[in-house]
């Protein structure tokens, strides 16, 4: 029910901002933060839940370090004894994803205390195999931290950025240089079209587009 999650979402962020109110609300907040579907909201709603995590984090410092010693947990890969590395692996994606969204929603350089720390979290997911949702999640906390901290905060995390995305682009270039059966195919396809079409009165020749 989009309306009224959006309504309950703009109602909690308007009084998440008065500290006498916390103790009704933190625990609940923080466990949706949890959820799995957490971000599946809409534009509108994310917006106020920016305001809530902020004040979430802001006015009660064990919060932090509550959703810190979340993420190392699930870095250490102690889940449980039945959990597959799929769902590892996902897991870990996805409380980078809230850490990264937690800083996203403070203050400048209000977390810079807290940067080797979460730099030490960078590091062990890139110690892992290339696993995509990792690293997007990875990439997306680098975009945040690049945006809320100050250029001398930064210092010591410009040389991962740096190596890591060399290594994008080259595994990039790889990819495209690679000539699957798929690939292949495509231009086997591509090579038997009929290009006249090109020619009538429409398609790409109605845009002075060259015919291919």
């Amino acid at each position: 029910n989009l309306p009224s999650y959006r309504a309950c979402s703009q109602m909690l962020s308007s009084i998440s901002g008065y500290q006498y109110t916390r103790r009704a609300w933190r625990k609940e907040a923080f466990e949706m933060f949890m959820e799995p579907l957490f971000f599946q909201m809409d534009v509108r709603s994310i917006a106020f839940w920016r305001v809530i995590i902020d004040n979430l984090m802001t006015h009660d410092k064990t919060t932090f370090k509550d959703l810190m010693g979340r993420v190392t947990i699930t870095q250490s890969g102690s889940l449980n004894l039945f959990s597959s590395k799929e769902q590892e692996y996902e897991l870990r994606s996805q409380m980078m994803k809230r850490l990264a969204f937690t800083i996203f929603c403070s203050e400048t350089d209000q977390y810079q205390r807290a940067m080797p720390e979460v730099q030490e979290r960078l590091a062990e997911c890139l110690r892992l195999p290339q696993v995509a949702n990792v690293m997007s999640s990875v990439f997306l906390c680098f975009r945040v931290l690049i945006l809320r901290m100050s250029p001398q905060h930064l210092t010591s995390l410009w040389p991962t950025i740096i190596t890591e995305m060399v290594q994008v682009l080259l595994q990039i270039e790889q990819e495209l240089s690679t000539e699957t059966d798929e690939f292949k195919t495509q231009i086997q396809r591509i090579a038997a079209l009929d290009s006249s079409w090109a020619h009538l009165g429409n398609g790409l020749n109605a845009h002075n587009n060259p015919a291919w």
